[in-house]
């Protein structure tokens, strides 16, 4: 809570986490959110490192833009994916669709094993640099474990 009438309270600064680059490491999928972003639909994937480490059970989220938002935000949210997008090629690559490519559901990753390798978010929206404690890392790539 702030303390004085010129203090004031930041929140979600500690959920952001700041990972080595260019490493892979083993990752649980733990479910998406759906958000309305700088006038943008996205899907955030949630990721858990469960390799043993200090990076163990740190959480790590994948950003996707999305066509549309198909209902409420939040935790596990509707959305619709354009089939030319990045989690459209990914979420088929994962899982190996190969039918019903019009439904796809996300409860397949949470049975695989997964490895990422994450990035450093350096700049904000407007491409202006971040001060160094305000950076975190974003899952880059993912695959197969």
């Amino acid at each position: 809570m702030p303390r004085g009438d010129d203090d004031m309270l930041v929140e979600g600064w500690d959920r952001r986490e700041l990972l080595p680059e260019n490493r892979w490491f083993d990752v649980r999928f733990d479910g998406h959110y759906t958000m309305f972003i700088f006038n943008t639909s996205k899907v955030l994937l949630q990721f858990t490192i469960v390799e043993a480490g200090d990076y163990f059970e740190k959480q790590v989220v994948m950003p996707f833009r999305i066509k549309r938002l198909g209902g409420r935000l939040g935790k596990n949210g509707k959305f619709v994916l354009s089939a030319g997008g990045d989690m459209y090629a990914l979420i088929t690559r994962l899982l190996d669709v190969k039918q019903r490519r019009d439904r796809i559901s996300l409860l397949g990753l949470k049975h695989i094993a997964l490895r990422a390798k994450f990035r450093t978010v350096t700049q904000n929206r407007l491409q202006k640099p971040l001060p160094e404690d305000l950076r975190y890392s974003v899952a880059e790539e993912i695959e197969r474990g």
